[in-house]
């Protein structure tokens, strides 16, 4: 995947993975410190493989993170009340279809993907508010 690589397109992606970063911080200050460690991480893989997207090792450093996080909030998300969980099982869906949108794009090598992915940085880093905060 992603093999329209243009920089004018891929820098609004590492400008949107700071999201993390930002993320981390707050959950930081509230004391939810393994999370923030793990999203910062996100932060850290994410905004260098977007700064050198045709870095193979980077990609695939982000999409392993990508996929611990990922198991680790479905874990947790077991523990949330009923209400929460489907508020954040509509926003990884939302996730997950944005992705496949891109896919196609991409596929078809249209550089709208790049919309779709910041889309993806945007709910990710929203998803992870609301697992926090709510």
């Amino acid at each position: 995947m992603y093999v329209t690589y243009d920089y004018k397109y891929t820098r609004f992606l590492f400008y949107t993975s700071f999201l993390f970063l930002i993320v981390s911080l707050l959950s930081y200050f509230h004391n939810f410190f393994y999370s923030s460690i793990m999203i910062f991480i996100l932060f850290l893989t994410s905004s260098t493989h977007w700064n050198d997207p045709c870095n193979t090792i980077l990609k695939r450093l982000d999409l392993i993170m990508v996929k611990i996080l990922g198991f680790f909030y479905f874990i947790n998300s077991l523990y949330k009340n009923e209400f929460d969980r489907q508020f954040l099982s509509s926003l990884a869906l939302s996730i997950i279809i944005f992705y496949f949108i891109e896919f196609i794009l991409d596929f078809y090598k249209n550089n709208q993907w790049v919309v779709f992915h910041m889309a993806i940085h945007i709910y990710a880093a929203l998803l992870f508010l609301m697992f926090l905060f709510v």
